[in-house]
């Protein structure tokens, strides 16, 4: 006959006794339904030519000394403007300034590049956005104020004898990264110009806010008129472009950097310009 030898025993302390996994936690997260993406452009856009995206801070900075002229159209995300389009004089490529006074979520960055492909179907793609340098994993790490322009393409760039390329086992996680993954699956050549950030830039939203979130004081201060020259002239030599009108700041723009660095070069002032 068969015995159970635990028979008069005991029954195990999980058989009778809970912790606090069993119990129900009142700050358990609840799931929500994934918000929907809406997509649209409003304005008049050109297909089949080159295309710039200049993206977030950057972007914005860029675009004060780039001389772009009356926007053109704009790109709607659930009803918020996220990116505006330009069609200067001096390029033959159609320029978006993405994300300057909001910042996308992760989920809906793919559908954003995805649009943006397939409305304008470009011929090749220029991009400018930045990379951390604190973060960035290097065999010669740099200093902050060393860190050099560095690019990342998808076929062969005109930029690769000039620049360092972006290394494993860094990445993108930004907007960039949608657009040269589609691009590239649509064998659409594409180049990011990208410049050193000299902070661990801040992770997405979880929410798309209608928000002005970059400060000017925070723009000017990131980087110097020389990078920025740098910058644009490479972002149109990977489209094979030599550009008649060279990156600078007009004078109330020039003046206002100027000021806003001499003021945080004095004794008591750290704090932002406003």
């Amino acid at each position: 006959m068969n015995t159970d030898p635990l028979q008069d025993s005991l029954p195990p302390r999980y058989a009778v006794e809970s912790d606090e996994e069993d119990e129900l936690n009142p700050l358990e997260h609840r799931v929500r339904e994934p918000t929907k993406v809406d997509i649209s452009i409003q304005g008049n856009i050109e297909k089949g030519g080159s295309l710039v995206v200049a993206n977030t801070e950057i972007g914005a900075f860029w675009a004060k000394g780039a001389h772009l002229g009356e926007q053109t159209a704009a790109i709607m995300v659930n009803k918020i403007q996220v990116g505006l389009v330009f069609t200067p004089a001096w390029t033959r490529s159609t320029i978006i300034v993405s994300e300057s006074f909001t910042r996308l979520p992760l989920s809906f960055m793919y559908p954003y590049a995805q649009k943006i492909i397939e409305a304008l179907e470009p011929t090749q793609v220029s991009i400018l956005d930045v990379y951390s340098v604190p973060i960035y994993t290097s065999q010669n790490p740099q200093r902050i104020h060393d860190a050099p322009l560095r690019y990342l393409c998808t076929t062969e760039s005109p930029v690769a004898s000039e620049l360092p390329l972006f290394e494993p086992p860094n990445l993108l996680q930004t907007t960039s990264a949608a657009i040269l993954s589609i691009s590239s699956l649509q064998s659409v050549p594409v180049t990011a110009i990208l410049v050193p950030l000299a902070h661990v830039p801040r992770p997405a939203p979880k929410e798309l806010l209608p928000t002005h979130f970059l400060l000017s004081s925070e723009i000017p201060d990131q980087w110097t008129s020389s990078t920025l020259e740098d910058a644009h002239r490479f972002l149109l030599f990977a489209l094979q472009e030599h550009s008649t009108e060279p990156w600078h700041l007009k004078g109330s723009e020039l003046e206002r950097l100027t000021s806003s660095r001499t003021r945080r070069t004095e004794i008591g002032e750290g704090g932002m310009y406003l």
